[in-house]
């Protein structure tokens, strides 16, 4: 469950993204004393920065480029109240300017970071790096031995919160996501309110929700009508009860079922303590949205939030998937990360065979062995999978995941036919 907390508290909201940078920048973009940002031996929660704590160098007279300053920067701090986050050996890879956005691509080691570790070693780059001239947003990039991505963040000013500044106000941020105008992705709002117990904040979300967005460009996800009878959250499942024109008055949204149910799951498990969502209607979850049974688990899906940005190497992918025994197949829209050199083919695949079965939707391809090559040409998408790698137990489940994989490849612009072998 996504989470964005001061980093007092050890946590930071990380956005998944890619960006394909050009343009390198090798005259120096600073100006001195430069201050670096470090891990603090002791934290000092009132001075404002937290766990983490800044060292200000003069740096000498000979001016140092951006990749000098930043392999500098790399090799720890001078004073001893302070530690590096970063992990033995780390190196810096290259350095790219696109527009506002600084990429730095730092070797495997980096990636051996995980949770609050990554997190604050993040931090501390962002908050140094936007001392340098033009540069709003920071790319932070681990690269493998092989030259594949590992990690990939970027990251602004504000995402990074050095101090708990809500722990003395009686105001309170919450994340609430309603549709886009195409109906096709989750979009964001924030929402200031008053400071409330915890244990009224899914009731308040679930209100907020059913109030739909302020924000113009988004649309109402919960049908008109729908009254909150009821919501209690116990062992990470947020119950709630809703009145029966959340089924009626659906139809009114023209709007894909699985944005309204992901707008309650994304919504909700963004308060702490909620891992999913269960949907009752007056009591019962026994009725269907759509060709979605309300009796199941639904939790967040970050991939449907948009929207896509090409230009960040994402791609736009609708997975052509099964809803419980529904004979017809459902297009759940995503947000993809291609890695490096990527076909879109070979993106949406690598989409298909990671997309684990929840929310309703049924996935054969989950983890099956991995196409050995995917190619395009023509109007044609040809795919080469190993010796017994379509699944099915029977001859009509392995037809039923072709036509799974069909479907979804011709989603595809350009592709019209395809064509599957086993070597």
């Amino acid at each position: 469950m996504k989470k964005r907390i001061a980093l007092l508290l050890f946590a930071l909201l990380l956005l998944a993204a890619l960006l394909a940078g050009c343009g390198r920048q090798t005259q120096p973009s600073f100006v001195q004393p430069f201050d670096f940002y470090y891990r603090a031996q002791e934290p000092d929660y009132r001075s404002g920065y937290g766990v983490v704590g800044v060292e200000t160098r003069e740096l000498g007279v000979t001016p140092l480029s951006d990749e000098e300053l930043i392999t500098l920067y790399l090799q720890g701090p001078v004073s001893e109240s302070l530690v590096s986050p970063f992990p033995p050996g780390v190196q810096l890879l290259g350095v790219r300017m696109s527009a506002t956005t600084l990429t730095v691509r730092l070797s495997s080691e980096y990636a051996a970071l995980q949770g609050v570790d990554a997190s604050l070693a993040d931090a501390c780059i962002v908050k140094t790096l936007l001392g340098l001239a033009n540069v709003r947003r920071v790319r932070i990039v681990a690269m493998g031995d092989d030259g594949t991505e590992l990690r990939s963040a970027v990251l602004d000013g504000g995402d990074i919160l050095l101090a708990d500044s809500q722990t003395a106000s009686d105001k309170l941020d919450l994340t609430l996501y309603f549709a886009d105008a195409e109906g096709r992705y989750l979009l964001s709002e924030k929402r200031t309110v008053n400071r409330s117990p915890a244990s009224e904040l899914p009731q308040r979300v679930t209100e907020l929700l059913l109030e739909g967005p302020q924000t113009a460009g988004l649309y109402p996800t919960l049908p008109m009508g729908t009254m909150l009878l009821d919501v209690n959250v116990e062992n990470g499942v947020c119950a709630v009860d809703l009145s029966s024109e959340f089924v009626k008055n659906f139809h009114l949204l023209n709007l894909p079922p699985h944005l309204t149910l992901l707008s309650l799951a994304n919504s909700l498990t963004e308060l702490d303590g909620i891992d999913f969502v269960h949907i009752y209607i007056e009591g019962r979850q026994d009725q269907l949205l759509g060709p979605f049974p309300l009796s199941g688990d639904f939790s967040a899906e970050t991939r449907a939030v948009g929207p896509s940005h090409p230009e960040l190497n994402e791609l736009d992918c609708t997975l052509c998937l099964p809803v419980g025994s529904a004979a017809e197949l459902y297009p759940l829209s995503l947000r993809v990360r291609s890695g490096s050199n990527e076909l879109p083919a070979q993106t949406l695949l690598r989409a298909l065979w990671s997309f684990a079965p929840q929310n309703g939707l049924a996935n054969p391809w989950y983890d099956a062995p991995a196409p050995l090559s995917v190619t395009t040409a023509n109007g044609l998408c040809t795919v080469t999978l190993p010796s017994g790698g379509i699944p099915g137990q029977t001859d009509a489940e392995r037809s039923y995941a072709l036509h799974i994989l069909v479907s979804t490849l011709q989603t595809l612009d350009g592709v019209d036919q395809v064509e599957v072998a086993e070597q």
